[in-house]
């Protein structure tokens, strides 16, 4: 689902892409394709998700929070923030 986001911060007031990276088995895994899904390219298209950070680490991290924990980060031309809730969301740069 597309729509306009309305976050407080003035550079993520673009369109953005969310999702559930608990319908996923790796939140990992999730990142990517919601990031393919959001700049309309193929998941083989992107950069390695380890071109930015520790995929295992991130799926570690989130799997096993038990609190509101966010991890945010740019990957591949995108702005991700990702919840232990499993809130998943992607604004895409200009």
């Amino acid at each position: 689902m597309m729509y306009q986001d309305k976050h407080t911060d003035p550079d993520r007031s673009r369109e953005s892409y969310q999702t559930d990276w608990t319908e996923y088995n790796h939140p990992s895994t999730a990142v990517v394709e919601a990031v393919a899904t959001a700049t309309d390219r193929d998941q083989t298209d992107l950069h390695p998700l380890y071109d930015y950070l520790d995929g295992d680490a991130l799926d570690a991290l989130l799997s096993a929070a038990d609190t509101a924990l966010t991890i945010s980060f740019t990957y591949d031309d995108a702005w991700v923030d990702v919840s232990a809730t499993g809130s998943l969301t992607v604004w895409v740069e200009d």
